[in-house]
């Protein structure tokens, strides 16, 4: 195994969007965020982002008109099933990850690798 070969990261250079909704985003101050699974941003401005994360999409396809084609619009059924399940998955990730055991564990990880200790390092 290469387990004693792993280098220990922040979780600020792969922020999994997810944890925005455990309240840890301030104390990990994400440089790159992972927004995993589907929608993405281009989709529209759902949970757990929301219109500042949309808008670049908005304002790129205003300057240029001929982009439109890619920013693609979900249908209502599904727009309106995937705004129900983020707000189920806020509500299970805020008790999951947003306090607790897990919450402290998280805490104490970036404490020990933090983004500037992998900076000095």
């Amino acid at each position: 195994m290469a387990m004693d070969r792993r280098i220990p990261m922040s979780l600020s250079w792969n922020f999994p969007i997810f944890l925005r909704n455990a309240r840890l985003e301030q104390a990990i101050d994400p440089r790159v965020v992972h927004y995993m699974g589907s929608p993405k941003l281009w989709h529209g401005a759902f949970l757990p982002w929301g219109g500042p994360e949309y808008l670049p999409y908005v304002e790129a396809v205003s300057q240029y008109p001929d982009l439109e084609q890619f920013l693609t619009r979900m249908p209502f059924y599904r727009r309106c099933r995937y705004i129900l399940q983020q707000h189920y998955k806020r509500i299970h990730e805020v008790s999951a990850w947003g306090r607790g055991a897990r919450h402290r564990e998280i805490l104490n990880y970036e404490s020990r690798v933090g983004r500037d200790a992998v900076l000095a390092g």
